[in-house]
């Protein structure tokens, strides 16, 4: 989504049937982000718009719950039931788009304004950034921390742009390797700036104000200003201590994801198959080194064979310890590391770490959107349940009745 706040989760938990102006549904949206949680209200027409425009984009995972034709009239649209199924359905389009492993979708204005997520660079302009009342301070550190969360959002993006750059090169798809590279370059061009942003609002946020609705001026250097504002910290000594640390990590992870963007992507299929066969190798190596070295005597004492190791024989032949492969001295050299100097073996693990860093978080994707396909199953069972509970109170009813005019004929007949 860029610069607007990351939606973690959307749920619709009811529906309210309003009379004014004309008879119509509302459907209640409940949104969890990662420090707040709010919620709208939409109509069918609403979702059916969003749908439209969301499909000119590409072609949504799953579709919202169609008009039918006996939808439109009074007794079905205003059915329990129906509103019912209607509600899950939508609840299942949305958590589709939410949890898809596309998001262009999530990153279009369309979407953002559907649900009135804010736009984190229009808060930064006027919440946070320019300094106005004194008594906006907590506003003021809460904001701090929603940029903090929306630059860890934007490097976990150009992670899964390397894992995405590197995917593609293994297939042999340069047009999409190409493109994921140059967009993880756009993302961390961005960080730089955002990244001394935080500084100076940490910085700001430990000076205390001499003026009710002072503009406090950015520090002349970061580390300077933490000098100077640590006695009068707003925050506390701890917490000043901890943001530091994170905006710390948040320049060395920016760091590590530039030098990964600027080596050649890497065929990790190849490279793990190389250092496989280089393993199998060393372990075939010891095993045929070891054999003609020592040997077993009639009493089960380790002996050595060769000439040279009967010097060492009174400290090591009664030594019953396991052998080991360990291997003193600098590492063997692979097809991978060969070429490679200290610090490009350095960046090629680095490397290697972030695109497993990725592929975790795909899989988290991947672990929520199961957990929300069960709670919709679980939902969808206990609304089924409930259906025939109904169908089966009414078919008792049904069938009291008609006791009871049997019982009335019966009458009527002896009358006869």
């Amino acid at each position: 989504m860029g610069p607007h706040e990351p939606v973690t989760q959307i749920r619709l938990p009811s529906y309210e049937i309003v009379n004014t102006p004309s008879r119509h549904v509302k459907y209640t949206v409940s949104l969890q982000g990662p420090v707040r949680s709010w919620t709208v209200t939409k109509r069918y027409s609403d979702f059916d718009a969003l749908h439209r425009t969301l499909s000119l984009l590409a072609t949504t995972p799953v579709y919202p719950p169609g008009k039918t034709l006996f939808s439109s009239l009074p007794s079905q649209a205003f059915n329990p039931d129906f509103l019912t199924a209607r509600r899950i359905g939508l609840e299942r389009y949305l958590q589709a788009i939410l949890h898809h492993p596309n998001a262009i979708w999530r990153r279009s204005k369309d979407w953002c304004d559907f649900f009135g997520i804010p736009d984190r660079k229009a808060n930064t302009n006027s919440a946070y950034w320019q300094k106005g009342d004194a008594n906006n301070e907590k506003d003021d550190i809460e904001g701090w921390m929603d940029e903090y969360a929306s630059v860890m959002d934007a490097l976990r993006q150009v992670r899964q742009y390397v894992v995405e750059r590197d995917k593609a090169y293994a297939r042999g798809d340069m047009t999409v390797s190409n493109t994921a590279s140059m967009n993880g370059k756009k993302v961390l061009n961005t960080l730089t700036q955002r990244i001394k942003t935080l500084e100076d609002a940490l910085a700001r946020l430990g000076l205390e104000w001499s003026q009710v609705r002072q503009v406090v001026p950015p520090p002349p250097t970061y580390d300077d200003a933490m000098v100077a504002a640590a006695a009068n910290s707003q925050v506390g000594g701890g917490e000043w201590n901890r943001r530091h640390d994170m905006i710390t990590t948040l320049r060395d992870e920016r760091d590590a994801l530039t030098r990964v963007l600027a080596l050649p992507p890497k065929n990790h299929i190849q490279d793990k198959q190389a250092l496989l066969s280089h393993n199998n190798t060393n372990s075939s190596n010891n095993n045929s080194g070891g054999s003609g070295s020592n040997s077993y005597n009639g009493g089960g004492m380790l002996m050595p064979t060769d000439s040279n190791s009967s010097s060492s024989s009174s400290t090591n032949v009664y030594s019953s310890s396991p052998k080991t492969s360990r291997r003193f001295g600098a590492a063997q050299e692979t097809d991978v590391t060969r070429p490679l100097s200290n610090e490009g073996v350095l960046q090629l693990q680095q490397q290697i770490m972030a695109t497993q860093d990725g592929e975790v978080d795909a899989l988290l994707s991947i672990v929520r959107r199961q957990k929300q396909i069960g709670s919709a199953i679980s939902e969808e069972l206990d609304n089924q349940n409930q259906l025939l509970t109904e169908v089966d109170q009414g078919v008792d009813r049904t069938r009291i009745g008609v006791k009871k005019i049997g019982k009335q004929l019966d009458k009527v007949r002896g009358k006869k």
